[in-house]
This record gives structure tokens, sequence and C-alpha cells, in this order.
């Protein structure tokens, strides 16, 4: 358990200036044992390995949520990764990218309420400026964490935040790396990291933190060369129009906090259009059927009389891919066409991961959302014909 001063209220510039040297301290401790293990790591495997440490806030983008902001967030993360080899036409078109695992820990600045989180973060790094002592790149993650303090209805229900221990992550980070040595790095990042169950577990605001970060990079070998490819000698991509039906189902809870959880399950049905190696752009349809708008509407009025049907919600979307080898992600923003319970308003959105496991057999994990409230996590399969 960390010590230092409390941060569940106000808190001294004195005590605030004493943590971060303690918390400093813990991240160079960390630091030194977490390069000393992995420098015994096979170097023909090309290996590096990272840390940083962060600083930065909450946004409470809710009103109901500034009680919550008591003092500033701040910890550190480490990372090892594999840059991309030229094997692969991908690597190619995003520029040789790096992938990679994370660990990420921050104190969220609210001990008594908020207290910490921990995440493990896969991601990828795509250089967007290369030059020969300065890269400068965008990093993509999304992983599980754990926050020690969330919602609970006697010790701590001022949490409005999270309402559950294990959440999933969203996790972007650009960064500015300087070759300092031969294998040797200092990198400078600005972070947005967000917390959230999907509407799992009420109550889900969501935590989003931003921070800046400084840290060092360390190659395990000396730098290898390569064969890069011409993306001009790269075949075409296959521009033929595919279809698609996914089918897919979740679990969510409603407000007030600690009630039922309802199955709500989606059946959509689209076509895309590949425009690059990267990009595709397309539509269609989703068919939903939730079971919550029932007990919703029961809510509201418990008087009335709600046939099953009204669980029913349709509508049409437009949807964008960015492609990575097998890997997708979506974007989607639809309207409702059909829609007995109006209180979400006429617009949605759904945004994941598609995974292509063959030709025709796609794995999805997707949220679905109106605007920036999550409905619902969502996981299916589903099968794609091609023209």
């Amino acid at each position: 358990m960390e010590r230092g001063p409390k941060t569940g209220g106000s808190i001294s510039r004195h005590g605030l200036l004493r943590y971060i040297c303690f918390s400093m301290k813990k991240y160079l401790a960390l630091t030194g044992l977490f390069f000393f293990v992995f420098a015994e790591t096979d170097a023909r495997q090309g290996f590096s390995a990272a840390s940083s440490f962060n600083y930065g806030f909450i946004i409470p983008h809710r009103t109901s949520m500034a009680h919550l902001v008591t003092g500033h967030a701040y910890g550190y993360e480490f990372n090892l990764a594999l840059p991309t080899d030229g094997s692969r036409p991908w690597h190619c078109i995003y520029n040789y990218p790096v992938t990679g695992v994370k660990i990420y820990h921050m104190s969220l600045g609210n001990d008594q309420v908020l207290g910490t989180a921990t995440a493990v973060i896969p991601y990828i790094d795509f250089p967007l400026v290369r030059r020969e002592r300065l890269v400068f790149s965008f990093a993509l993650g999304s992983g599980l964490g754990y926050n020690s303090r969330h919602f609970n209805r006697i010790s701590n229900h001022s949490n409005n935040a999270i309402g559950s221990g294990v959440n999933g992550i969203m996790h972007g980070c650009f960064s500015l790396s300087w070759n300092i040595a031969s294998r040797l790095c200092f990198r400078q990042s600005l972070t947005i990291t967000h917390f959230s169950n999907g509407g799992f577990q009420m109550p889900n605001l969501g935590i989003n933190i931003p921070s800046l970060g400084a840290g060092i990079v360390y190659s395990l070998s000396p730098p290898s060369s390569f064969c890069r490819q011409n993306r001009d000698s790269l075949s075409l991509p296959d521009k033929n129009i595919r279809y698609t039906v996914i089918f897919t189902g979740g679990l969510k809870e409603v407000y007030p906090a600690l009630g039922p959880r309802y199955a709500a399950y989606t059946v959509f049905a689209g076509a895309m259009k590949p425009l690059s190696f990267k990009s595709s752009l397309g539509g269609g349809a989703n068919l939903f059927y939730d079971y919550s708008v029932k007990a919703r509407m029961r809510i509201d009025d418990a008087s009335a009389a709600v046939p099953e049907y009204k669980n029913f919600r349709l509508g049409v979307y437009i949807s964008h891919e960015l492609t990575v080898s097998r890997l997708s992600v979506i974007a989607q923003m639809g309207v409702y066409v059909l829609d007995y319970y109006r209180k979400d308003g006429p617009v949605y959105h759904r945004a994941g991961l598609l995974y292509r496991v063959n030709k025709n057999l796609v794995a999805s994990f997707t949220l679905k959302t109106h605007y920036a409230k999550a409905d619902y996590l969502e996981a299916g399969l589903g099968y794609v014909f091609m023209k």
C-alpha cells in the first residue's frame, strides 16, 4: 500500500511535492529492476524496454464528477516492445510500427474515493515522422485495468465514476523520441487514458486521464537493418465489396446502481468498400433487441403495460474501418428508424475491433454508445460474403 499524504481532500503544496518525490523514488527503483531483468533477454529478439513517469489530471466531464477531483494524477508505465521487420505488407504501409505491451499505473489524486488504476495494455505505435535521430509517433492500445476504489453503496457511495473493479481501458499516446546514444532514447509523451466498464455495472461515467510523461527507451540489441519495401511495389488491395452479417450479445445495468443485468443482442448486416490498403467505407442496418428497454419504461411508469416487441430497435449506419493485417478498428454512426424508447436520442455509435479468423469468419468486439454515454459491450461472430 502506498504511503504518503492522503489525497482524499485538499492537499498542501508541500505534501504534494513530498508525495511526488516518494513516487519518483519508487519509479526509479522499479525502472532499475525492470531494465536489469530485461537486459538478460536474448538480444537476437530485437526487443526494446522503456519506462516513463507521467503527471496529469482527471477530466470532470460531467458536473456531477467535480467532487472527485481533489489532486493531480501521477504514476508510471513500463513497456516491452518489438519493432516490425518488413516481412509483411502492412509493416511498410504503416511506416514500420512497433508492437508491444505496457504496464500502466496511476494514482488518481483522490486516494479515498478513486484510489489507483493499474492496467495491462497491448498496443501498436505508428511512426508519423521518422528522422535519423528523431521519431514522432502515435500509439493506440486497449486492454484491461483494475481500479482499487470503485462505487460501494455503503463504503464509497460518492464514487459515481466507476462501479466495478475490473474495467476496460482505451489508451492513446503521442510521443517524441530522441536518440541520445546508439541504443538509448529519451522520450516525451502526451497520453490520454480512459477507464470504463461499458455499462456492465453502474455507475459508469468513466475516468479520463490526460498526462504528460518523460522517460527512456533502451534497445536490448543493436539497431538492425532490413530491406524496406517500396509501397509502389506492393500488390494492389482487393477493392471488391464485402458483405458482412454479424450477431453479437452483451450484458448491461441501468440506473439505479446494483440492479439486475439485462441481455442485449444485435444483428448487423452491412457492406464495406475498400478504398486503400488501410481504409474502407460502407454502411448497413442494425437490428437491436435490448431487454433493458422494457425495464426502463417500467421505471418511468410502473403502471404501464409494455409489450415485449418494444425491446426492438432498428437503425441504419455509416461505417469506417482502419485495417492492420487481420485486425480492423471500426467506427460506426447510426440513426434509429424504429425506437419505442426515445430518451437515448436518435443517434447511436458503435466502435471496436473486428478480427478476421479466416477468409469468411470474423470475430467482433465492440462498444455501443449514445454519444459519450456507454450503452453496453458486445461480442460475437459473423460471416463475410465476397462479391
